[in-house]
């Protein structure tokens, strides 16, 4: 019997390709689009799997993340959703073992 149209997904095999530009989730953005020349220093003093604050002293600071390959992207809260950042570090960034650095200011609770 001959089978015609797109095969079914094999879901126990996982094609590699289709990974491999997997980085940080949503809620991020890479710094080289959006980042401002502050945000860009804070990324300087991470290394990889860490995480800080930039604009740390305004009321929805940006949350700068350097994943394991080196690539720093950024989270920026706003008055619609000022905890976006607070569920990032807490569902997604801490679980995968993430650290904060020098987080001072609103967030310091987040360490």
């Amino acid at each position: 019997m001959t089978r015609y149209g797109k095969p079914i997904k094999n879901t126990r095999r996982r094609d590699p390709r289709y990974f491999l530009n997997e980085g940080l989730a949503g809620g991020f953005t890479a710094i080289e689009e959006i980042g401002t020349p502050e945000e860009k220093e804070r990324a300087k003093v991470l290394k990889p799997k860490q995480y800080t604050f930039a604009n740390h002293d305004d009321e929805y600071p940006t949350l700068v993340v350097k994943d394991e390959t080196g690539a720093v992207s950024i989270s920026r809260s706003t008055s619609r959703d000022p905890n976006k950042n607070e569920d990032i570090i807490l569902k997604q960034l801490k679980p995968d073992g993430y650290t904060g650095v020098e987080i001072v200011g609103p967030n310091s609770h987040l360490r």
